[in-house]
This record gives C-alpha cells, structure tokens and sequence, in this order.
C-alpha cells in the first residue's frame, strides 16, 4: 500500500481502512520512512477525533503511539500539527472547566522529546495552550524552562486582541509569570526558598528582551 494510497483514504474519511492498511503496511518494513509517516498521520487523525476533554484517555492513547514510533527530527510536520493538537486540547479543557493538572503532567510528558519547528508560529501557540493552566501548575517554570523563552519572536511581544479588547502579549505574560516563579517562596519555618542561579539566569534573559 502506497503513502498516497493511504493519504487518499483518510482525506476520504475511510480511517479505519487508512489504520488498517497503514498498520500493515508498517509491520511489513518499519525501516521504511513513508510507512511510518503514513502510520504517524493515521495515528495524528484519530487523536484529532478524539481532542474533546472527555476523550482524554483516547487522545492520550493515540498521542503516544505517535511518540512510540521515535519519528525523526526531519518529521516537523507532523510533530506541529500534534503541538496545535495538543494546546488545542489543553483550551477546550479550560473552557469546559476540566482543568486536571495531572492530565496536563501526562500531556507535557508525551510532547517533551517531539521535534517541533522553533520559533514558529506553532510553537508559540503551544507555549498559549500550557500557559493557560499556569496559576495552578507546579511544573510549569520547568515547562517554560524547556520550551526556552529564547524562542519568542518580536511578533510575541505584541499585543493581542481578544473579544475586541487589547490584551497583553504572551510574551509579557510569560515573563510576568516565570519572574514570581523565581521570588523567594515562604518554606513555612521562617526561611525563605530562592534558587538564587535560576534568578540570575532569568534576569539575563530579560534583560535581552528589555
């Protein structure tokens, strides 16, 4: 079965067929590139079928198959479209009220090793999606640690419009937010927790931005 044959299916809506064929296909010789691309985008649709809150043990399931395959880091395409997928998600979680910060754990998890475009368009929108749950979530300087704030382009420090209003830019809000992250914390027995490295390599990194 051909990646063309198997593209075919899917944009025709025959996805079962397209996961049959493509299962097959790539049992048959999983060295060859285009039989684990055509399983990687299978694998990509029925995550993107199943990318309501409610899904989420589904969306999770077809997030890591895509992850087992070990695609290479020539395969941006396909690793872009799992990050609109994924912060898709991580905002219709947030709009129905079905915040599970553990679920955002799993999420950020499975996408850490992914090979997404940097600084794109794209990876700006998945810094939005996990930055939604920021206030609540304990990992989140480690997220931002990882997503690498060097990323940000200067379109990211514009602001943004949001039901007609102008909005502060995710730039800013992430740099607000990391700057409390790096304050000292109260431990509860009169000495404060501040990692003192970690401060001065973000004040470094807003002085550039400054």
């Amino acid at each position: 079965m051909q990646f063309s044959d198997i593209m075919q299916l899917r944009k025709s809506g025959q996805i079962d067929e397209a996961l049959h064929q493509a299962s097959d296909a790539f049992k048959a010789d999983s060295d060859n590139i285009w039989n684990k691309r055509a399983l990687a985008w299978v694998y990509y649709d029925l995550m993107k079928s199943a990318s309501q809150p409610e899904n989420f043990s589904v969306f999770i399931d077809w997030l890591s198959k895509i992850r087992e395959l070990n695609l290479s880091s020539d395969e941006q395409m396909v690793f872009d479209s799992c990050a609109r997928c994924v912060s898709s998600f991580i905002f219709a979680m947030k709009r129905a009220g079905n915040i599970d910060i553990n679920r955002i754990n799993q999420l950020f998890d499975f996408i850490k090793d992914f090979h997404f475009t940097k600084p794109s368009d794209t990876y700006t929108f998945l810094l939005k999606g996990f930055h939604q749950v920021h206030k609540d979530w304990s990992r989140y300087s480690e997220f931002a640690e990882w997503w690498d704030l060097s990323n940000f382009r200067p379109v990211d420090f514009e602001k943004e419009t949001f039901d007609d209003k102008k909005i502060m830019s995710i730039g800013e809000q992430v740099f607000i937010a990391m700057a409390k992250e790096v304050l000292p914390k109260n431990r509860g027995n009169g000495q404060p927790l501040f990692d003192k490295e970690k401060a001065e390599q973000f004040l470094f990194k807003l002085d550039q931005v400054i």
